[in-house]
């Protein structure tokens, strides 16, 4: 500035340099966005040519402000870019200081510059990431309670399974659990039935297999894994049977031999094979099994299970034979077992239908045996079936009717399955019988595949309940019914043993002596003297100099 008065001084800068020179210092001025100190230049006299405003002219001192002005907002908008940065950060990690921010954004040099949609956003993104902190610790302390409730419902299923009382926590029993927004819900029956699997396939783990087989069938489960082996044993046994002439056509593969195997074993405990399979697969299976204890190899015999479904020429000697075993079995069905002389030496005396079922076996039997030529007619086929199904393995007669074991449910391990079988029988249908008819009726129980339920009979006509529908048990009640006398039977024999009186009589003993001693002390109080009341106060005022050498009851002087 002094370089450009001295010039201006000298006369060695013309008006319109002058001018020009002074326009450029007042641009780079603009151009550093220091408006005050534009707007003090502009005010300024100078020596020769007044104030610079009135110089430049102003319009052009104006437009130099102006740029000034926008240079120095581009300025702050940046330094505000670069000073909210910090904050955006803060807001994203939901740690923005609300206070701090406001100072910021209210600051007399800041507030210009920050809109208020730029610190709406900044406390909106804050407020939502505090938000999904929120939500993230509640999803975490939730999933951690959903966590415990599914624990305790699998705790409470486990213990009665252990029990062999899995229908306890079933019904309106059910455990409660917390679905993913927190709120209770009861398992369905399905859910229980699928943890109870679950776990009973994990506690069962290196049991011996009867005690498995005894464990699932308790609680009324499938075990998954042999549910499966049976099924791929059952695809396989599809692509097996015999060719027009007669001859066997397929082969048992390992899953079909594994499954066969896994069946028999099955099958020795009662009705639990035919949970793992529909009716007509059962058979199947039954019917493979039956022809290799006969005798058959299980290729033939997987084949032949087959043929026996298949049609047979009409007039062929395996169409006489079957017509003969079957018309043989409507007989035998028609009328009880110990009619037929060699029934009877097998059964003994019989003076009870039996069921459709047994029946039904015999005829399935005594079928497969006359297709695999192993007999030469019906007769012969049906005695070696009635041989077969004479097995107390195979069977059980239980109040003069004969019941195929792999239909009779199976009970807790401290009974057998026809002893408990009959107690059922016994104190259920044939209590009901007794009010229905006044006295004691012989009652029989019909497996009904199809329901998959027992209907009971007394002689041929249906039994009825009190409301007059018909007596009908499924297994699963029969076996709820099981669960319940063996709890009760369990409470009976600890109230019964030795050491449980023993414990009654001693807290019997006990309370006695308390009583007396109570009654002892009481007596003791009564009798103890009571101390002595407060002594008489004595006003000894009177007594004065008192005289040492003074006999007792001289009075002072």
């Amino acid at each position: 500035m002094s370089q450009y008065q001295l010039m201006r001084h000298t006369k060695t800068l013309p008006d319109s340099a002058a001018k020009g020179a002074m326009g450029e210092m007042v641009a780079r001025m603009a151009g550093s966005g220091r408006k005050d100190l534009l707007n003090a230049f502009f005010d300024t006299d100078m020596e020769g040519i007044g104030k610079v405003r009135g110089f430049l002219g102003e319009a052009k001192a104006q437009t130099f402000l102006n740029h000034a002005t926008t240079v120095f907002d581009g300025q702050q908008r940046k330094r505000i870019d670069d000073e909210v940065l910090p904050f955006y950060r803060a807001a994203d990690n939901g740690e923005l200081n609300p206070e701090k921010f406001n100072a910021w954004h209210t600051a007399p040099g800041n507030k210009d510059y920050i809109s208020a949609a730029t610190v709406h956003s900044i406390e909106r993104a804050n407020m939502a990431a505090l938000a999904r902190q929120q939500n993230e610790l509640y999803k975490s302390s939730m999933a951690g309670a959903i966590q415990a409730s599914q624990a305790e419902a699998e705790r409470r299923v486990e213990a009665a399974l252990v029990n062999g009382q899995l229908p306890t926590v079933m019904g309106t029993n059910k455990p409660q659990v917390l679905d993913k927004h927190g709120e209770p819900k009861d398992l369905s029956d399905k859910d229980v039935q699928d943890m109870a699997e679950k776990i009973a396939v994990r506690r069962t783990q290196g049991m011996p297999f009867d005690q498995q087989v005894g464990f699932f069938a308790q609680n009324g489960l499938k075990n998954p894994n042999w549910e499966a082996t049976i099924q791929a044993s059952f695809f396989n046994l599809n692509t097996i049977g015999v060719d027009s002439n007669g001859k066997p056509r397929g082969q048992l593969n390992d899953a079909g031999k594994a499954g066969l195997e896994l069946f028999k074993q099955l099958n020795l405990y009662g009705d639990y094979a035919k949970t793992l399979m529909p009716e007509k697969q059962y058979n199947r299976f039954d019917n493979i099994a039956f022809l290799t204890k006969m005798g058959r190899s299980v290729d033939d015999a997987a084949g032949l299970a087959t043929a026996v479904d298949m049609p047979v020429v009409e007039g062929s000697d395996v169409d006489k034979l079957v017509k003969g075993v079957r018309s043989q079995v409507g007989k035998i069905q028609a009328d009880p077992f110990y009619k037929f002389d060699w029934a009877q030496r097998l059964w003994g005396d019989n003076t009870v239908a039996n069921t459709a079922q047994m029946t039904g076996t015999l005829r399935r039997y005594s079928e497969l045996l006359v297709h695999s030529g192993q007999y030469p007619d019906a007769p012969s086929a049906i005695e070696a079936s009635f041989k077969y199904l004479a097995n107390p393995a195979v069977t059980a007669k239980i109040n003069g009717t004969v019941y195929l074991r792999s239909e009779m449910p199976m009970g807790p391990p401290s009974k057998t399955q026809e002893e408990w079988f009959e107690r059922f029988i016994n104190e259920v249908p044939k209590g009901r019988a007794k009010e229905q008819y006044g006295k004691p009726q012989d009652v029989r129980l019909e497996w009904n595949p199809a329901s998959r339920a027992y209907q009971a009979f007394v002689g041929a006509v249906p039994l009825t309940n009190a409301d007059n529908t018909l007596a009908v048990y499924s297994k699963e009640n029969i076996q709820k019914w099981y669960a319940t006398k063996e709890q009760a039977d369990v409470m009976d024999a600890i109230s019964k043993r030795p050491d449980a009186k023993q414990k009654a009589a001693d807290e019997q003993r006990h309370a006695t002596r308390k009583a007396e001693m109570k009654k002892t002390v009481s007596t003791m109080e009564a009798l103890t003297p009571r101390a002595p009341g407060p002594l008489p106060e004595i006003d000894f005022s009177g007594i004065t100099n008192p005289d040492r050498s003074a006999r007792p009851g001289q009075r002072q002087p």
